[in-house]
């Protein structure tokens, strides 16, 4: 297989999301952070592009040069992440000048650290670099587990190892973005994957309340009753279901919790 996508950043400013979709843009991939330095687009980047169905991923592109700051990364990728839905990976991006006078050894363990963590917390982890870095900034056996991400612009990749997604042109053009933007194509089923990795739990986009991938059903929850639209929105308020009302609390109150499918005992108090 192979799926066409993007990765976009700041520096590609405003983005019609709707129209990067019709264009045939099939994923993205969004810079979150350098360092631990939120890309002040991600937020709008990640909203717009899922909005418009557009599956993403997440790159944070890396300035550690020691294992405590490579967990530092880690920890604030996957704290800008909270809330989002990812169908392709978080990536670690390591290619910057600060890493250059390490050794191989060195770099190796920024990438296992940070790895690590992505994967622990129940996310789909990968590495980004360049073809030349892949093949000798590292120590190939070590970073073999994880999925390559490798940069090599023009007609053809020559990368030998295994890779998952190939960015293929620097100077891509796609209707809704001014001006240049990076060019991939994917070579794994991505949504698959992450959806196997990924353990069900509640997410919030656009003010919206979503659990896993639940959609047009009623779903049992820590004890609680909820109702998920066909587009997977937990509903509130007053929803006919079946030919039948029911009520669906707007807010979290006292025994209630937002969403959840409002009853009551014999004497009407409310029931938790």
């Amino acid at each position: 297989m192979k799926v066409s996508g993007i990765d976009v950043s700041r520096w590609q400013g405003e983005i019609d999301w709707k129209k990067v979709k019709a264009a045939g843009i099939n994923f993205a991939m969004i810079r979150a952070a350098s360092g631990t330095q939120e890309d002040i687009c991600f937020q709008k980047n990640a909203r717009g592009a899922l909005e418009a169905g557009v599956p993403i991923g997440a790159y944070l592109y890396s300035l550690a040069a020691t294992e405590a700051e490579a967990l530092a990364e880690a920890e604030f990728l996957l704290k800008l992440v909270s809330g989002y839905r990812f169908s392709y990976p978080l990536v670690y991006d390591v290619e910057d000048k600060v890493q250059e006078s390490l050794s191989n050894e060195q770099r190796t363990v920024l990438v296992e650290k940070f790895c690590s963590r992505i994967e622990s917390a129940g996310y789909y982890a990968m590495l980004y670099s360049s073809k030349y870095w892949l093949e000798t900034k590292f120590i190939a056996s070590r970073i073999a587990r994880y999925d390559h991400w490798v940069a090599q612009w023009g007609s053809q990749n020559t990368y030998q190892e295994n890779y998952g997604i190939w960015q293929y042109s620097n100077t891509g053009r796609v209707d809704g973005i001014n001006g240049n933007v990076d060019l991939n194509f994917a070579y794994k089923d991505y949504p698959a994957l992450t959806a196997l990795s990924s353990k069900p739990g509640w997410w919030k986009m656009g003010g919206k309340w979503y659990y896993g991938d639940v959609k047009n059903q009623w779903m049992k929850i820590d004890g609680r009753w909820y109702w998920f639209e066909p587009s997977g929105v937990m509903a509130t308020g007053c929803v006919q279901i079946g030919g039948k009302w029911y009520y669906l609390s707007e807010e979290s109150i006292g025994p209630l919790k937002e969403g959840q499918c409002v009853y009551t005992d014999g004497n009407g108090v409310v029931l938790p």
